[in-house]
């Protein structure tokens, strides 16, 4: 049976990740988070370096590689 993972997934898994960098310290970053209303953008994962004023570091769009034929050929593609 084949397994697709969707963008969200790969999102909030991405976000988890930044987040807990992040959390160790060391970085001017407060939190990463998913989808979150920013000017009525609505960005795949925030940085942000300051999340109660709602000031963000950065926006990330997240896309899937134009072709399968691409993906299947990256080296670091996970092994499914």
């Amino acid at each position: 049976m084949k397994s697709k993972i969707t963008e969200r997934e790969v999102a909030a898994e991405l976000a988890a990740e930044l987040d807990s960098v992040i959390k160790q310290g060391g970085v001017p970053f407060q939190k990463a988070t998913v989808e979150h209303s920013a000017e009525g953008l609505y960005p795949d994962i925030v940085i942000w370096t300051d999340y109660a004023t709602k000031q963000a570091f950065a926006f990330w769009e997240l896309k899937a590689p134009p072709s399968e034929k691409i993906y299947l050929n990256c080296p670091l593609r996970p092994k499914l």
